[in-house]
């Protein structure tokens, strides 16, 4: 069979470039879609799974980053890591989080999902 008379034949750099395009256009379409599964199944995740009340060790308590453009309102946030049955984890909203220093304790309110993942939700220094 081959190819008609007026189409030229594809160059193995061009097979090669298309192989590329692809699998690249493959990677973007799967980043896009991810974070929507994600949310699925963090919702599922923690389901029905009660708030409960502990005390944690910080790690980090770093300061907010900056806005990036001029009119970004974005509220900036503080990274804090917490250390909560031996695993580290990342603080959703911190209270008072220049008073977390590292080595101290930190009163947490969290949710243990059902895969047993920790998701710490709320920190703040612990009051004396």
């Amino acid at each position: 069979m081959g190819t008609p008379a007026n189409k030229p034949a594809i160059t193995a750099s061009q097979r090669k470039w298309r192989a590329f395009m692809i699998i690249v256009g493959g990677i973007v379409f799967v980043a896009y879609s991810l974070p929507g599964a994600l949310k699925g199944w963090l919702k599922q995740d923690l389901a029905g799974v009660p708030l409960q009340h502990g005390t944690a060790t910080v790690v980090e308590a770093l300061p907010p980053n900056q806005p990036m453009l001029p009119g970004d309102t974005k509220k900036p946030t503080p990274i804090v890591l917490v250390r909560f049955h031996g695993q580290i984890c990342t603080v959703g909203t911190v209270l008072h989080w220049r008073m977390l220093q590292a080595g101290k304790p930190a009163s947490i309110d969290y949710r243990i999902g059902h895969s047993g993942r920790i998701y710490i939700e709320k920190a703040e220094p612990v009051s004396p």
